[in-house]
């Protein structure tokens, strides 16, 4: 089962980690195995779905000091709290062994955006939604054409 870690970054990022897209909350591991990320004591990470079974999208994770869930995304402006309790990665994923399949990639991206904003997805294309996730500093697997780059080296500060 091929998965990938990922960390809400509470300092430095190990040697093979990079922040994912330019961004400073989302912390991505650049190959699957390269970080030993039991060793490393300053970031919590997570394994991401299955890279051979899901198209996904990783996020961050806001926080809520009574508990509760931790399925909700930090909404833009809103810096979590790396500390807190529920803080930390998630992920918006549709199963499928096709991650180069844009019909899917367009469906998993309007989820998302209705995760993220709290309205429909607005997205009828693959780029467009490659472009969103790109901007908000978000990382996925989706390895289509309207990825350009090469999606297993995440795009580095």
């Amino acid at each position: 089962m091929p998965t990938r870690g990922f960390c809400l970054i509470r300092g430095a990022l190990p040697s093979g980690a990079t922040a994912a897209n330019g961004g400073v909350k989302l912390g991505v591991e650049i190959s699957q195995g390269t970080v030993n990320l039991a060793a490393d004591a300053t970031n919590k990470w997570w394994s991401s779905p299955d890279d051979t079974s899901y198209l996904y999208i990783a996020h961050i994770v806001g926080s809520s000091a009574s508990g509760g869930s931790n399925v909700q995304p930090i909404q833009p402006g809103i810096n979590p709290s790396p500390d807190a309790p529920n803080a930390g990665v998630g992920f918006w994923a549709i199963a499928t062994v096709d991650r180069t399949n844009p019909t899917a990639y367009i469906a998993l991206g309007n989820s998302a955006w209705f995760a993220f904003n709290g309205v429909p997805g607005v997205f009828t294309a693959d780029a467009q939604v490659r472009d969103w996730v790109i901007a908000n500093n978000l990382w996925d697997n989706y390895i289509g054409s309207a990825n350009t780059t090469n999606p297993e080296v995440p795009v580095s500060p």
